[in-house]
């Protein structure tokens, strides 16, 4: 677009723009001291990182400094870090100059899952379809409210808390346990293609289901039991 058209769009002055893409702004020096690593070996460090996100492993915070290390340790130059390990802030600054970074929670998943591919996805499609046809079946696929997915989901009891206050130089902090930690409500929520949602199904953990509870349930749910309050395949078919 040209200049007008991006001062308008992006509501930014034309002298603004014309001066960030001309030569004194281009061949200005950054502010502050030089980086420790090249802008070629931190672009390097970026790409080993999302390798290893795409295969399953992704780097800790622990991990990418200590990498750091190693590769300061075999390029000796002259560093801040003590014994040449760069500390978080240094992490902070990294993750702020390459903002296609950040710090999340990784979802735990199975081997068997991490190693589903799109060639088993369509083999287990093609199986269905040979049982529908085996069976007189097939009339199924032309009806969405035949066509259903289903996904459970559980809420614990003692949930596990991720991070706490606690005293400096205490090596020692425990959190005692309120309720059984295997222990949890299951919840089940099936739709079809449709987009209809059908009443949720749910599995608490009792031995035998107390009557006022039973009364003061939702009629349309689904009720169940367990002895840890999980799915089973008896509760999934009732």
């Amino acid at each position: 677009m040209t200049l007008g058209q991006a001062s308008s769009c992006f509501r930014v002055p034309k002298s603004t723009i014309k001066f960030r893409i001309g030569s004194k702004w281009t061949k200005k020096l950054r502010r502050g001291p030089q980086t420790v690593l090249t802008l070629q070996e931190e672009i390097k460090l970026v790409k080993r990182i999302q390798e290893m996100e795409r295969r399953g492993f992704p780097c800790t915070k622990h991990a990418v400094v200590f990498r750091v290390k190693a590769f300061l340790d075999d390029n000796p130059r002259k560093t801040p870090f003590k014994n040449n390990k760069p500390g978080y802030k240094w992490l902070q600054l990294f993750l702020g100059r390459h903002n296609q970074l950040c710090i999340r929670k990784p979802e735990n998943v199975t081997m068997a899952s991490a190693t589903v591919s799109e060639p088993d996805i369509r083999s287990w499609f093609q199986k269905i379809m040979q049982y529908l046809r085996a069976n007189g079946l097939e009339d199924v696929l032309t009806d969405p409210r035949r066509i259903l997915n289903g996904d459970e989901t559980g809420f614990p009891f003692d949930p596990v808390t991720k991070a706490v206050l606690a005293s400096k130089g205490n090596r020692n902090v425990y959190l005692v346990q309120q309720a059984d930690p295997k222990k949890n409500v299951t919840v089940l929520f099936t739709f079809d293609a449709d987009g209809y949602m059908f009443p949720p199904d749910t599995i608490l953990p009792y031995k035998r289901l107390p009557k006022q509870l039973i009364m003061n349930f939702d009629s349309d749910w689904g009720i169940g039991k367990s002895d840890k309050g999980w799915m089973d395949s008896e509760n999934f078919v009732a």
